[in-house]
């Protein structure tokens, strides 16, 4: 038997800190996946909407435009998302609808929260 190691970084620099600065999830409802990639420096989200595996939208939101709505349809499909990005509640949330076959289902929640911890309460 023979040992192997693969080396994770090649180099003997530092990692760059860009690799450090984006947080990328998906969440899927059936056929509907919404894939996120947030840059938590520049509070931004770059967004896509897919159905079937067949993208149906994407765009960007930040402070300044804090709300996606994407939708579309394939085959026998439609499907409605809307993202928004709230920085004072520092999370996204959605507000997704799905409908195949004329039968629809809604859901709603929260897809990411950067809020790490709650003040201290300072009531003695």
């Amino acid at each position: 038997m023979t040992d192997s190691t693969l080396s994770v970084h090649s180099h003997n620099e530092p990692l760059d800190d860009s690799l450090f600065q984006q947080i990328c999830l998906s969440k899927s409802w059936g056929p509907l996946t919404v894939s996120v990639c947030i840059d938590i420096l520049q509070i931004q989200a770059t967004i896509d909407v897919s159905l079937y595996g067949t993208r149906i939208g994407g765009c960007t939101i930040n402070a300044a435009n804090p709300t996606c709505t994407v939708g579309g349809s394939v085959g026998v499909a439609s499907a409605k998302a809307e993202i928004t990005l709230d920085v004072q509640a520092q999370k996204l949330t959605y507000d997704v609808e799905l409908c195949v076959l004329r039968k629809c289902k809604k859901a709603e929640g929260t897809l990411y929260s950067w809020k790490l911890f709650e003040p201290c309460s300072t009531d003695s």
